[in-house]
């Protein structure tokens, strides 16, 4: 039966699809019952930490991306603790740093120079750029109490996700462009 559990959760985790919440739960449990099994966990870890950055997605406030991380957290900890006991020191360091700075790197993203794409597909680089930017500023005045989002306080949010959701869609169809 565990077997079978572990299988299930490991399915569950890797899965491309699904909500990126559910295949976390999966990657938590997974990497609990193998060290029940006396398996390393390292690979359920890894899966949970590699998810992080999709729960706390870009489309979602800086205030809230905290809170859920706060919830969740506990799950670097336990991840580096894994690696430290099974000696694999540098994936601690790496997976330490990862969780700390999850939402940095989400603003960071927004920032990806785009001088190539401009070249060959100037569209495309335009509207990242105008998404980036709006994004950044809705992002600015979350952080920064003092700033009157533009927006209604209703409205925010969902144009927020909205244009998270754009810049996704935008990411993956430059992915797919030669080069």
């Amino acid at each position: 039966d565990l077997e079978s559990a572990l299988s299930a959760y490991s399915t569950a985790a890797n899965s491309p699809i699904g909500p990126a919440m559910s295949r976390f739960r999966a990657a938590r449990a997974w990497a609990k019952h193998s060290e029940a099994a006396d398996r390393s966990p390292l690979q359920a870890f890894g899966c949970a930490i590699e998810l992080l950055p999709r729960i706390a997605w870009l489309g979602l406030a800086v205030t809230d991306q905290h809170a859920l991380l706060a919830k969740i957290g506990d799950v670097v900890r336990d991840a580096v603790a894994a690696a430290i006991r099974y000696e694999d020191y540098e994936t601690a360091v790496v997976w330490a740093e990862q969780g700390r700075s999850i939402v940095w790197q989400n603003l960071l993203g927004l920032r990806t120079p785009v001088d190539k794409l401009r070249q060959t597909h100037p569209d495309m680089a335009g509207r990242l750029h105008d998404i980036a930017r709006q994004l950044e500023v809705s992002r600015s005045q979350d952080i920064s109490l003092g700033e009157v989002p533009t927006a209604s306080a209703g409205d925010a949010p969902a144009n927020h996700s909205k244009l998270a959701l754009e810049w996704d869609n935008l990411i993956d169809d430059i992915r797919r462009i030669p080069g």
